[in-house]
Parts: structure tokens; C-alpha cells; sequence
């Protein structure tokens, strides 16, 4: 069994893509001088929030905390549950209107070793976001669940993997901020082929559904989106 808690800050805008842009499948990651541009945010927010968010950034001052308990059941089975506060005052801004967002979640996973080549890994998320005031209406109050089941098989030095995903937000929202609900779910397939101890090929089809009103509302989007991406890497190691 592991336990592990933390104390954090620089981590206030955090909740603001996953609700004002929605969900996305990538591979990006955020560092210290990040900036990300957000869609158009109607006549409500965007006198209130910057078109970008910077998501390492430290608005109110205030810490975070997180904390994770691991627990190995048997010899194939380990479970995970993970608990993420930032602690966030979502009525406090910057001067260039970056907010605090106030968000919290709860993570569990699970990783399965079926037999020596193979792997089942799942993970479960449910949490909420918040930003702005609540008086005389709510601003920004998303709701949001995602959930991923992955399978891995060893074919000698290669390995396939096939992941489903399915994420989902639920509005609460001051009608004037529009709708910032979505749900949708992605298939991945993957194909690892060895080459030698230094190369390996890396093969990947992803194709996602998904439906978000507020593309319409906002963009002329259509809210029913479909993606099929096909991709390649060559990876080396030294």
C-alpha cells in the first residue's frame, strides 16, 4: 500500500479549457509560459475572461492540495483512488482577466496483468469546475466525467492496444454564458513494432464523436463532430 498528499499553488486557471473549450484528445502539455487561446466566449465572458488562459498561473494565493492511496489486491490486480482540491477563490482575477477557478475531483484506476503478455488498465474521473461569482446568478458551474478502459497485448517484441474512452460535461450555467455541455467517446488502436534495442515504429488510428451545442451557438460549428487521425512516429532511445 503507497500514500501519497501534496501541497501545490500555481495551478488556478486549471478548470478553464476543459469548460470553455471542452474535451481534447492530445498529447500537449503545459508549461510554465503556456498560453492557449480559447474559443469565443460570448458577449457575457469575453468582457470578463482573456481570449488565451495561461494554465500555470497564481491568481488568489491560496495552495492546493491532492492526495493518492495505492492498493495492491493480489499479485495481477493494483487499484488507485486519487482526490484533487485546488483550493481555487473563483470570484479573484488578474488585472489581464485570468481567474481562479475553484475545482475538485476524485480519480480511480485500476491496472490488471491477465497473464506475463498482457495488460487491462481503466480509469474513472468525476469532478466539477467553478468560476465567478454566484450572485444574482451563477457564472461558469460545469460538471465533468470521463472514463477510459485499455488493453494491451505483448506479440514478442511488438504490442498492440486498443482504448475506448468516454468523457462527458453538464451545464450549470448563467443562461447568458451559454451552453457549455458536451459528451462524446473515442476508439484508439495502436501497434508498437520493435526494431532494435535503440528504434522503434509506432503506428496509431484514433477516431472521436462527440457533441457540443455551443459550437452552434457560438462558432456556426456544427455541435456533432467526427475525427478519424492516422498517425506514424519513429522513436529512438540512446
Amino acid at each position: 500500500m503507497g500514500l501519497t498528499l501534496a501541497v501545490f499553488g500555481e495551478n488556478d486557471t486549471s478548470g478553464t479549457l476543459l469548460a470553455l473549450r471542452g474535451w481534447s484528445l492530445d498529447d500537449i502539455r503545459a508549461n510554465s509560459f503556456s498560453q492557449f487561446k480559447l474559443p469565443p466566449l460570448g458577449y457575457f465572458l469575453e468582457t470578463r475572461q482573456a481570449p488565451f488562459t495561461t494554465p500555470v498561473a497564481d491568481v488568489d494565493h491560496r495552495l492546493g492540495v491532492y492526495g493518492r492511496v495505492d492498493v495492491r489486491v493480489s499479485d495481477a490486480l493494483a487499484l488507485n483512488v486519487f482526490y484533487y482540491n485546488n483550493n481555487g477563490d473563483r470570484t479573484t482575477r488578474r488585472a489581464d482577466n485570468q481567474w481562479a477557478w475553484s475545482d475538485r475531483f476524485w480519480d480511480v484506476g485500476a491496472v490488471w496483468d491477465v497473464d506475463p503478455d498482457t495488460r487491462v488498465l481503466s480509469q474513472f474521473m468525476t469532478g466539477e469546475t467553478q468560476m465567478g461569482r454566484v450572485d444574482p446568478e451563477r457564472w461558469v458551474i460545469v460538471d465533468f466525467v470521463s472514463g477510459y478502459l485499455l488493453a494491451t497485448r505483448k506479440i514478442g517484441q511488438d504490442a498492440v492496444t486498443g482504448r475506448v474512452d468516454v468523457f462527458e460535461t453538464s451545464d450549470n450555467n448563467y443562461d447568458d454564458v451559454g451552453n457549455l455541455s458536451e459528451h462524446g467517446w473515442a476508439l484508439t488502436a495502436d501497434y508498437r513494432h520493435h526494431l532494435s534495442d535503440h528504434a522503434e515504429l509506432l503506428f496509431e488510428v484514433l477516431h472521436v464523436e462527440s457533441h457540443r451545442p455551443g459550437l452552434a451557438q457560438l462558432t456556426n460549428l456544427d455541435p456533432d463532430q467526427s475525427q478519424t487521425v492516422l498517425q506514424g512516429a519513429l522513436r529512438l532511445s540512446f
